[in-house]
């Protein structure tokens, strides 16, 4: 083989291999905080943070050139964003917490030069448990008549570390106090904040009923109570 065939044949040797060199990303699918209790005040910003590892498995050079998140409660960061082939880097995420409680589902789209996979999609998961958690905003009362004392219950429910103790309060004539007025629960443990109006009328009415508690950043619940009354038959 002359000098020349050999120069063409490496050429085009070199040329494959150049060709068939791509760069394959690998990130976790999933970020999952679990339980997460803050312990924040509840005007307080609180957030969580963790890291995913994001590698390159190809054999040229990664690129990541772009990161959508869902929302701008979420905030993705990476550490470096050119990764060489058999490398790794960390992609540090930040996820806002809401004052309510309940589950959060969040995404974060990162876009790289990998042609089989060119947007990975990262779920963000958070169940945001605080130290104290009411059944519902407000509290439901049942439907009855003139004369009757109509009941009306809320959930509290205890997370965190620590017990807390809780005390009830209500203010008028017409509303009686029927669960303890004061108790004192360990996280895990619930009860029933249940009160009682007496219905002199018929229409709808509406209650206020004050909750204190130990807990920081929740010194204080001012709940409100609706119903209805119908005429006695």
């Amino acid at each position: 083989m002359n000098c020349k065939l050999a120069s063409i044949v490496f050429a085009i040797v070199l040329s494959a291999a150049s060709a068939a060199a791509q760069p394959a990303i690998e990130v976790s699918d999933t970020l999952d905080f679990g339980t997460v209790v803050p312990e924040q005040k509840l005007n307080e910003l609180a957030s969580v943070h963790g890291k995913v590892i994001v590698r390159n498995n190809g054999d040229s050079v990664l690129v990541i050139s772009d990161m959508h998140p869902s929302c701008g409660c979420t905030t993705p960061k990476l550490e470096k964003d050119t990764i060489s082939p058999g490398e790794q880097t960390t992609l540090n995420v930040g996820l806002n917490l809401p004052t309510l409680n309940g589950e959060l589902n969040k995404t974060v789209s990162i876009y790289s030069n990998d042609p089989k996979h060119p947007v990975k999609v990262l779920h963000i998961h958070a169940d945001v448990q605080r130290p104290i958690q009411l059944s519902s905003s407000f509290i439901p009362f049942n439907k009855g008549v003139v004369g009757d004392t109509i009941l009306g219950t809320l959930r509290v429910s205890i997370f965190g570390t620590e017990p807390i103790t809780l005390e009830t309060e209500v203010h008028g004539s017409k509303l009686v106090l029927i669960s303890p007025a004061k108790a004192t629960l360990k996280p895990g443990e619930s009860m029933e904040l249940t009160v009682g109006y007496v219905a002199d009328r018929q229409g709808v009415f509406s209650v206020q009923v004050f909750l204190k508690t130990s807990a920081k950043g929740y010194e204080s619940f001012d709940i409100r109570g609706y119903g209805t009354v119908d005429a006695k038959e």
